[in-house]
């Protein structure tokens, strides 16, 4: 089930890859998931990027967190960062996460020490709390997760290739 959630969702981000957007809130709390077929779609696009063109505007300030904190790339949580697909393929990845192990990727008391560990935490293996996990479905949600973009998926068709392969 949480596969299927994955590839639905990487093909929604493709289709907004293709069309030059970024959702930028990609959190369980926005899928959607239709009772008939459990296809699921990705919703609330309230802040959503375009890229380009005359739909390019900011609905943010420089520097604002946006978003469900829990998340987040570490890179959303400070500074000017640049806008890219990235972003969102973090925000799979901790999604995916925490319905593979009933949590997101970090939890703190503080915001500040959620902060801290988003930038500098390796979350712990989804099999340490769920043994059943493919090991492969496990290596994608955690390269998916990596602090670095470049070291992330750089788009979602890689995703999806890796995800078909599983």
């Amino acid at each position: 089930d949480v596969w299927k959630v994955g590839y639905d969702i990487a093909s929604a981000l493709q289709a907004a890859f293709e069309n030059k957007v970024v959702h930028r809130s990609v959190t369980p709390v926005n899928i959607i998931r239709r009772k008939s077929d459990k296809t699921c779609f990705l919703g609330d696009l309230m802040l959503a990027k375009a890229l380009e063109g005359s739909l390019a505007i900011n609905v943010t300030v420089a520097g604002e967190i946006v978003g469900n904190l829990a998340y987040l790339p570490p890179e959303s949580t400070g500074g000017n960062v640049p806008i890219d697909c990235r972003l969102d393929i973090y925000g799979l990845g901790a999604t995916l996460y925490a319905l593979l192990t009933g949590r997101p990727p970090f939890r703190a008391d503080t915001t500040i020490e959620l902060i801290r560990q988003i930038r500098e935490k390796v979350p712990d293996p989804p099999r340490n709390y769920q043994l059943s996990i493919n090991g492969q479905f496990e290596g994608i949600v955690m390269k998916m997760l990596e602090k670095r973009p470049e070291d992330r998926y750089q788009d979602p068709q890689r995703l999806l290739a890796d995800l078909i392969r599983v």
